[in-house]
Parts: C-alpha cells; structure tokens; sequence
C-alpha cells in the first residue's frame, strides 16, 4: 500500500505578497475568449470585435491608445488584460544602419529574432 503525503501549503512571508498569475495576454485570447473577458468587465460581446480590430491598427502601442473605448474601460481593461506579450531584448544594427534586427522574448519563454531592412529608393 502507497501512502500519500499530505500536499504542502504555501504561504507568502510577512510583509510580502504572493505571486499571482500573470494577467492574460490580449493576443493570446481567441475570439470567444476574448468576448467572455469583455463581458466579466460588464460590457458588451461587440466590445471584444471593437478591442480586436483596434488593436491591429497602426501606432496602437498600448490599451490607452485605442480612443474607440470609452477612458474608462480602458482604465479597467489595463489593470486586467496584457497589451504586449513580446519584449525586445536585444537590438542589432547592421548594413551602416539601414537593417535592424531584434530579439524578442515571448510569454513562453522562446525568443524570435526579426529583421527590418530599408529598401533601396
């Protein structure tokens, strides 16, 4: 007969706080995800089309920038939602600085290197 040992708790020192889970990542949820999201925060499913589409647009760099939502959803959804899941974490410039080339970390872990190339006029 296996005995079972008891599972351990764990519990965060005085005067510190856990770790919780990091907030989900606006491009890791799929559509029907990202519709139960908008409406845990109270607001409606063509919500989550209006937040994906604006997302994708140019010059969109953060959640604050997507003026279609109202300042306040913004404000809720910053504290809930993740805009960004890759970091750049090295940067190359090559060919006299016509071509740059980056690092990136991703939410997993693995790293993609991209490359940005001026074109000739």
């Amino acid at each position: 007969m296996t005995s079972m040992a008891a599972p351990i708790e764990v519990h965060a020192a005085p005067g510190t706080r856990q770790a919780r889970e990091p907030a989900p990542a606006l491009s890791a949820l799929d559509d029907d995800q990202l519709t139960e999201f908008v409406a845990a925060v109270g607001e409606p499913a063509w919500r989550a089309r209006q937040l994906r589409q604006a997302a994708w647009q140019p010059f969109v760099a953060s959640l604050d920038d997507i003026r279609q939502l109202p300042a306040g959803l913004r404000d809720r959804l910053s504290k809930r939602l993740r805009f960004i899941t890759a970091t750049a974490v090295s940067e190359r410039l090559a060919d006299h600085g016509t071509t740059v080339k980056l690092l990136c970390a991703l939410d997993d872990s693995q790293t993609v290197e991209t490359v940005a190339m001026e074109s000739p006029s």
